[in-house]
């Protein structure tokens, strides 16, 4: 039985998306916020965050593009 949720797998494949934007997945949570946006929190400086908005390419989930929201 799988018990990882599409949500998850979708969560799992952005976070690992993120080294493309120059940021370490590790250091990172991520937020679901609506459908297409999700916060990107540092895990250790929660003020420190970007918003990103995502979209469907084919049936995998990506970023359509992240900005730096919280410093």
């Amino acid at each position: 039985m799988n018990l990882i949720t599409d949500t998850e797998l979708t969560m799992t494949e952005l976070s690992s998306q993120l080294s493309d934007f120059g940021l370490q997945p590790a250091d990172w949570r991520l937020i679901r916020n609506t459908e297409e946006q999700i916060k990107i929190e540092n895990k250790i400086e929660s003020s420190f965050y970007f918003l990103g908005f995502t979209q469907k390419n084919g049936s995998k989930a990506c970023w359509k593009n992240i900005q730096l929201a919280g410093i």
